[in-house]
């Protein structure tokens, strides 16, 4: 990255900032991003999980109270939003996903869900789990989960696929990120040096190591932009996904990263704020205040035109991701209502 981009980054953050500080709600509108639902938050748990399906149609909930919600979009834009399933999650929902009209639920601990998507539950199956820190949902629905106490990597694979099963043991998760093929690991956690791993899905099998040489929390993957964007309390770093290697790094403090997918932009998470890092000119177009007390959740459709965000009050807010204007840039459609 050189002097003039690190330049425009920090010109970009310092008006973003401003902004967002002062904003006494969400702001409507940035160039990327343009709010067209919000579900306010008063009497409501946390929200910790969100999918939404290809489309932008359906959008799952999952909160603290291990509460699950199934939301037709359209509904919710008429002010109807959905009561939650019958059943509870112990310890919260912790990861959510959704394909080809399947959704998964992944508990704190206990009993998750496998639903069918059929009206009567008739299709539904259950997967049991150990007390978790953490863990994701692959596109393909196999689940990627680790305990910091027990010091463990696994990966459950969707029922679809057999089931099967694969561990790491004397791990130290920081953070992971997946992909269809592939999930990238924070292995060590702070203040301890962190090790960048790429492995292979479902076996866990490594493809290739990098010593970050610093500890780093969070990370998010770009498979249009082969690149892994890694996060730590100071700076970002932008890394090859084919083996590692550093492309640039940004100086941005206490930013939480989740690709579009698109192949362009990283959006930012900083506490109660949203932004839009924009890889091939550093550009951050300007934070806006999100969800009062916090994000809780993030969730992209897998076309990047719908982004569905959720707030540790409870709040839940949804974006129509804009198209890019920049010539050869890809482009993430204009999606329908």
């Amino acid at each position: 990255m050189s002097r003039r981009g690190r330049g425009a980054l920090a010109g970009g953050l310092a008006l973003a900032l401003a902004l967002g500080g002062c904003a006494g709600g969400p702001r409507l509108r940035s160039a990327d991003l343009t709010l067209e639902l919000e579900r306010p938050g008063e009497g409501r748990a946390s929200v910790t999980a969100l999918a939404l399906d290809a489309s932008g149609a359906r959008l799952l909930v999952g909160d603290y109270g291990g509460r699950l919600f199934v939301q037709d979009v359209a509904a919710a834009r008429r002010h109807d939003f959905a009561d939650p399933r019958p059943e509870t999650f112990e310890g919260g929902v912790l990861a959510l996903g959704w394909s080809d009209g399947r959704y998964l639920a992944v508990p704190r601990r206990g009993r998750g869900l496998v639903s069918g998507g059929a009206a009567d539950r008739s299709g539904d199956e259950w997967l049991l789990f150990p007390t978790l820190s953490g863990a994701v949902v692959t596109p393909s629905l196999d689940v990627v989960h680790w305990s910091v106490l027990a010091r463990t990597l696994a990966c459950s694979g969707a029922p679809s696929r057999g089931g099967a099963a694969a561990s790491l043991q004397d791990v130290r998760i920081a953070g992971v990120a997946a992909l269809s093929d592939r999930v990238v690991v924070l292995n060590g956690r702070a203040p301890g040096p962190t090790k960048l791993e790429s492995r292979a899905l479902p076996s866990l099998d490594l493809q290739w190591s990098v010593d970050l040489g610093h500890s780093a929390s969070s990370l998010a993957l770009d498979a249009r932009a082969q690149v892994a964007v890694v996060a730590d309390a100071t700076r970002l770093e932008l890394r090859s996904l084919a083996d590692g290697a550093l492309r640039g790094a940004l100086e941005l403090a206490d930013a939480v990263p989740y690709a579009f997918g698109d192949g362009e932009r990283i959006l930012l998470v900083q506490g109660e704020t949203l932004s839009v890092l924009h890889l091939h000119d550093a550009r951050i177009e300007p934070a806006f205040a999100a969800h009062r007390g916090g994000v809780g959740a993030v969730a992209f459709s897998a076309d990047a035109r719908w982004l569905a965000t959720g707030g540790a009050r409870g709040d839940l807010l949804l974006f129509r991701i804009e198209s890019l204007t920049r010539p050869g840039a890809a482009s993430s459609g204009t999606p329908s209502p």
